[in-house]
């Protein structure tokens, strides 16, 4: 390991659902990032996982625990400053470009207000507001972003994203509330830009990408792991079809004729919409206490 991840633990948080998504991982870690920390925190609910190539630790949870609360038990296991965050099936496809990752260490040593650093495939340059504050490849996020808060591979530092887990919550909560929590802390937060190929490429889209979805491997897994001779059981879990994927039915623009027109043109698909809008709307106040 190189001496700039001497601060940095890798944490893989996963369930026992996903337990053949382990060793994909692992192995496509240790071909894409030849000087990562051999000392992993896996973090799941019951099973135990050996490799032979990185030092596991694998913390298990008590039942009925929640993802964030199982987060803050292994959170409390790391005893290095910084934690590099990953899902079991964010799964590397090229090497990872460790003088961004250098470049990320040097911010958070140097900028002690930074929170953490996202690394995200394929990065909008609409997801940073003109203007906005540069550190190197990275361009901090501004406090209106509504994504702040992210399961997507990142480097945070330890303490804040302790501050910023609850207990109670799932991922999707986490992300959607942790997003408003963040703007209200002294902590900013930043992501790759454009300036530089993605550090730590992933490729997580629902159609033609690598990872899990509904339960069910992504279809281009298979030749993925035969690329690097990675043998899995698929059968488990099964394929993923594109019938699986829920339909979207709010967000798609239409033109205020189309919206007017709507319970009479299609009378299913505005019962689906409202639907739809009072649920969201729901889970919003029934979360309430998520906000803080």
């Amino acid at each position: 390991m190189s001496d700039y991840m001497k601060d940095v633990s890798i944490l893989v948080n996963t369930c026992d659902l996903y337990e053949d998504a382990w060793n994909p991982f692992f192995r496509l870690l240790q071909i894409q990032w030849k000087d990562c920390p051999k000392k992993v925190y896996l973090n799941t609910e019951t099973k135990k996982y050996t490799d032979p190539y990185f030092d596991v630790v694998t913390v298990n949870s008590s039942p009925g625990d929640k993802w964030g609360a199982r987060l803050l038990k292994a959170i409390d296991k790391i005893d290095t400053e910084y934690v590099f965050f990953f899902l079991e099936d964010f799964f590397i496809q090229k090497p990872v470009n460790t003088d961004i990752l250098e470049t990320a260490i040097s911010c958070l040593d140097n900028e002690k207000d930074v929170g953490a650093i996202r690394f995200v495939p394929h990065v909008s340059a609409s997801w940073c507001e003109k203007g906005t504050e540069t550190y190197g490849y990275f361009s901090f996020i501004p406090l209106s972003w509504k994504a702040r808060n992210t399961t997507m591979p990142s480097l945070w530092r330890k303490d804040y994203l302790k501050k910023i887990t609850r207990a109670y919550e799932s991922p999707w909560e986490f992300e959607t509330f942790g997003s408003v929590r963040s703007a209200k802390m002294p902590y900013r937060v930043l992501v790759q830009n454009e300036s530089a190929p993605i550090a730590v490429y992933i490729d997580y889209q629902i159609k033609y990408g690598y990872g899990i979805s509904k339960r069910r491997w992504l279809k281009n897994n298979k030749e993925l792991f035969d690329k690097y001779g990675i043998v899995v059981d698929f059968s488990r879990l099964g394929w993923f079809e594109e019938s699986d994927a829920p339909q979207k039915v709010t967000g798609l623009r239409r033109s205020k004729k189309e919206k007017l027109l709507l319970p009479f043109t299609d009378p299913k698909l505005f019962a689906k919409i409202l639907k739809a809008e009072f649920k969201q709307k729901w889970f919003y106040i029934s979360h309430i206490r998520n906000r803080f």
